[in-house]
Order: C-alpha cells, then structure tokens, then sequence
C-alpha cells in the first residue's frame, strides 16, 4: 500500500509491531520459560518502541487530523483507546512476571491486540488522514517527526477551507 511519506516511517514501525505481535501469539503457546523471555522482550519493545510510535500519533498525527473530524470520531476514540489497551497489556505483563505468574495469555490477547490495532490503522485510520489532511498538513507532519518543524499546534498551517 502507497503511503504518503509523512506517514511512511509510522507504516515501517507497523511492520516492526507485527513481527512483534507475532512473536507474542506464538509465545503464548510456548514453555512457561520461554514465553517469560518474550514477555520481556516485549516490555523492551514496548519501552522504547511502543512508547515512541503512540507519542507520535497522539502529539504529531492525531492533532493535525482531529482539526478535520468531530471530537468523538470513532476513528479518533479507537486510536487512542488501543493505545491505553496496549499501555495496560504492558503493564499487566510485567506485573505478572514480577509475581512470577505464567504470563502466556495476557502475551496471547496482547499479540492479538497489537496485530488488530496496527491492522486497523493501516487500513482506516491511514487513509482517513491522508483523505483529510492536505499536503502542507501531511508535509508539516514530517517535519515535525524530524523536529524541524514547530512544537505546537499553533504553529501549524491552517486548516482547509471545507468544500
């Protein structure tokens, strides 16, 4: 699928989740030892992968868009709703590993997540941005994910007029 590439860097971080999520699915049906060593792989990802690509679309995409949609667009509400979902699968498995319980099902339902959520946004989420947004909005986005561009929404182009 052609993304703009504004939004390209997010899509290959996509592909990354979906190794990810893999990975989760097929722990969940593995030795208990093993499946504990994906679940930290996991909290690493979600660390320093996860943590990053979620900050990106909250401060960077999804202002930018909700600028074009209605406050509680489903859209929107999905997104974000994942986002904690997946924040909270983070947070169960590592609690689960400090109890020292089997942490094979919650790695199950959070490969299912991550793989249903990234999904979601290549296929809807994506192509509505880049359905509403104009080129400058999409260009201004790249620079901001470069840092070149400004750090808040006020210093972001204007919206289109609408048709």
């Amino acid at each position: 699928m052609k993304r703009h590439e504004s939004l390209r860097e997010l899509s290959q971080e996509h592909h990354l989740g979906l190794v990810e999520a893999r990975a989760l699915r097929r722990a969940a049906a593995a030795e208990p030892q093993a499946a504990a060593a994906a679940a930290r792989r996991f909290l690493s990802f979600s660390e320093r992968a996860l943590t990053s690509h979620f900050r990106t679309e909250e401060e960077v995409l999804l202002p930018y868009w909700s600028r074009h949609v209605p406050a509680d667009d489903p859209l929107l509400a999905r997104t974000l709703v994942e986002h904690v979902r997946l924040r909270r699968a983070a947070l169960e498995i590592g609690g689960q590993l400090d109890r020292g319980e089997d942490v094979r099902g919650e790695l199950g339902r959070a490969g299912e997540l991550l793989h249903d959520h990234i999904r979601f946004e290549e296929r809807e989420l994506f192509p509505a941005v880049e359905q509403a947004l104009d080129e400058a909005e999409l260009l201004a986005i790249a620079a901001r994910r470069s840092g070149d561009g400004p750090r808040c929404a006020a210093g972001a182009p204007p919206p289109r007029s609408p048709a």
